[in-house]
């Protein structure tokens, strides 16, 4: 014959032990729980069978792991080398995203920051006073942007001297100048 079932006399009533008498143990195949369990959330360092709670396991793992997952990550980016997996991982999901740069060449350089940062590019250059022509100069961009920059800055190499923006569009900058002397460029755009 089956044990007889415990049950209230209606629904929501009753319950089992009191806050000031608990029962020592329970064995259970199954609980079902419809609304809040009120379990005690155990300390950081408890490594017991205790039911984990929402809370428990947040500061678990913000303390413990993240923690350990940067500390590791950070000795990994210091001995990072270009051979590495993290690198190699690291290279293909930036390329993946658009990221691309030049800096070869310090007449002529380009940063591409890719779908991550808005298809920010960033790119600029030197011209040196020998190729001045006309006391003018057209900049072919190291890459092309889709509109002309929003953002263009300049500083020429002697202090007595002002170059002007003559033009721009999404591939050139032109500049004039009063005095032919050597022009560092940066231009933003997308």
């Amino acid at each position: 014959m089956a044990t007889k079932n415990i049950v209230p006399r209606a629904n929501g009533e009753g319950g089992i032990g009191t806050s000031v008498k608990k029962w020592l143990n329970g064995f259970f195949k199954n609980i079902t729980v419809e609304t809040s369990a009120n379990v005690p959330t155990p300390g950081k360092s408890d490594n017991s069978t205790k039911a984990a709670t929402t809370a428990f396991v947040e500061n678990t793992f913000f303390d413990k792991l993240v923690v350990k997952l940067l500390a590791t990550t950070a000795a990994t980016i210091t001995s990072l080398s270009t051979s590495s997996l993290f690198y190699r991982f690291l290279a293909q999901a930036l390329s993946v995203a658009g990221v691309q740069y030049n800096l070869s060449n310090s007449s002529a350089w380009y940063i591409c920051l890719g779908s991550l940062f808005g298809g920010l590019i960033i790119q600029g250059g030197y011209i040196p006073s020998n190729l001045w022509v006309n006391k003018a100069y057209t900049v072919n961009y190291p890459i092309t942007m889709t509109n002309p920059a929003f953002g263009l800055a300049g500083q020429p190499a002697s202090n007595t001297t002002s170059v002007c923006l003559a033009s721009h569009t999404a591939s050139t900058l032109t500049l004039h100048t009063a005095e032919i002397t050597g022009y560092s460029w940066l231009a933003l755009g997308k």
